[in-house]
């Protein structure tokens, strides 16, 4: 989940839509895929300090709540999926 706008609400890609019902501007999808090519493939997690905000909630694993559990969860990944 990524904080693309100036409050705390966090961006959930369903189908490149809000939550399921509002479609998502190019602006913000281009954010999501800066935020994914930086933190995930080029391994800058200081960028997930630019991208999610740190009172971000994810839901599923509440454990992975903001900016440092996006931290943590992309390092999970990167250590899970070396070859990605």
């Amino acid at each position: 989940m990524i904080d693309v706008s100036s409050s705390n609400q966090c961006l959930m890609l369903d189908s490149m839509t809000w939550q399921g019902e509002i479609p998502i501007s190019e602006e913000n999808k281009a954010k999501v895929r800066r935020l994914f090519e930086e933190a995930v493939n080029q391994e800058n997690l200081s960028a997930i300090d630019e991208g999610v905000a740190t009172d971000c909630i994810y839901h599923p694993a509440p454990e992975f709540n903001g900016s440092d559990g996006a931290k943590k969860i992309t390092t999970m990944f990167r250590t899970a999926f070396q070859t990605w």
